[in-house]
């Protein structure tokens, strides 16, 4: 009697009817994801910019005792590494906090949805590559520059520094 039907495999979906405005919302959302890691990235990169700038005296002393520029941008960029994923723990830990409360302020609907938002090894995976790879490109840059500093002019700048502290005056 079932010689004549053929059945039609249809591909399952948590989300019943259409799913392309939901993959163009998720998309939109990735996008702007990009947008704000991007203006993040720029924002700590200035600020390394910065720091390595005030760093000028100490890493001038390191290359004139020897060592090599591939050490020092090795060392600022451990440095870069460590604060990125030390913030990249830090906003798992919080994304972990905030999906719960997030899936209990969801709207009801009239159709049942099933929201799985759990952070699985592959959501970890990926945070800590991002993390690297967004504090090798935003670290490597100041590093560089860091290293190029003229050593004399450094130490010469840094020594009128050490000039102005006396021993009888604090301040």
């Amino acid at each position: 009697e079932n010689q004549d039907r053929r059945f039609v495999a249809a591909r399952l979906s948590p989300i019943p009817g259409e799913t392309v405005p939901v993959t163009a919302f998720l998309a939109l959302l990735l996008v702007i994801v990009a947008a704000v890691l991007a203006i993040a990235c720029a924002n700590v990169s200035s600020l390394l910019l910065g720091r390595a700038a005030a760093r000028q005296s100490e890493i001038a002393v390191r290359l004139a005792i020897g060592a090599g520029r591939g050490r020092i941008v090795r060392q600022l960029l451990t440095e870069t590494l460590l604060l990125f994923l030390i913030s990249a723990a830090a906003g798992l830990v919080l994304a972990r906090g905030l999906t719960s409360l997030l899936v209990s302020e969801l709207p009801s609907l009239p159709f049942p949805i099933d929201i799985a938002l759990a952070l699985d090894g592959r959501a970890i995976a990926f945070s800590t590559g991002l993390a690297f790879l967004a504090a090798v490109v935003t670290g490597l840059v100041p590093a560089m520059q860091a290293s190029r500093n003229d050593v004399v002019t450094a130490l010469e700048s840094g020594s009128h520094a050490f000039g102005r502290c006396r021993v009888g005056h604090p301040f």
